[in-house]
């Protein structure tokens, strides 16, 4: 984990909002520009940039500009192990998309 990510506590806090959730969630499959988030997630672009710009702050996000754009992307490993781990809870160990998950994936990992 990077010295600069937020405590636990404050890594919790930023997955609690909804909008927050399903812009981690969407980025788990890759890079995108503001404009393409809130179009995908179904908000409006100043409220999903706001939120944005509170994952950024928290250093959950990176960002990095593409010509006249920004594109967002994960930029701490903890989001990808709890979608991980809601998924196991979700789907009772039979996988994360990948046909040979085992359960083991599904423990708490370092």
């Amino acid at each position: 984990m990077r010295s600069d990510a937020p405590s636990e506590v404050e890594f919790l806090r930023m997955l609690a909002d909804e909008t927050r959730f399903k812009i981690l969630k969407l980025l788990l499959s890759g890079e995108f520009c503001a404009c393409e988030i809130a179009r995908r997630i179904g908000e409006k672009q100043p409220a999903t940039s706001m939120q944005l710009a509170k994952l950024l702050e928290a250093g959950i996000l990176k960002c990095r500009r593409d010509g006249k754009m920004i594109k967002y992307s994960l930029n701490d490993n903890r989001v990808v192990r709890i979608f991980r781990i809601l998924e196991c809870k979700q789907s009772g160990h039979s996988g994360f998309g990948r046909p040979n998950f085992s359960r083991r994936m599904c423990r708490s990992e370092n």
